[in-house]
């Protein structure tokens, strides 16, 4: 069965501005660009993305470090459905999650 979520809106600061007028960059990934993609994980998708670091350590993208245009992973927030996906303990991104990319709607990066 599907279930509609709330949209959720993720601020780079307190100010309301339009996304024409902001100076960033963002990158969306939409579902068809996935489905095109030789990749069957998440961890593989973002290895696709260009500025976009991932290392892996473990197995299965138990520890997976992401990193953005030279950032560290400590610089690096990652949301999947506005929950934060990070060990508490290490800082680290957890990645080992089972969503296959047929179920990802789209990837969004700010920069």
């Amino acid at each position: 069965p599907s279930s509609a979520l709330e949209e959720m809106v993720i601020q780079s600061n307190r100010l309301h501005i339009p996304i024409t007028e902001q100076n960033r960059n963002v990158t969306v990934i939409t579902a068809d660009e996935i489905q095109k993609l030789p990749a069957k994980t998440l961890n593989e998708v973002l290895s696709y993305v260009a500025g976009v670091d991932l290392r892996q350590r473990g197995p299965f993208g138990t520890q997976a470090d992401i990193s953005i245009d030279g950032g560290s992973f400590e610089q690096t927030l990652v949301l999947i459905n506005g929950i934060r996906v990070t060990d508490a303990q290490t800082a680290h991104n957890t990645l080992n999650l089972p969503i296959p990319p047929e179920a990802i709607e789209r990837i969004e990066i700010l920069r």
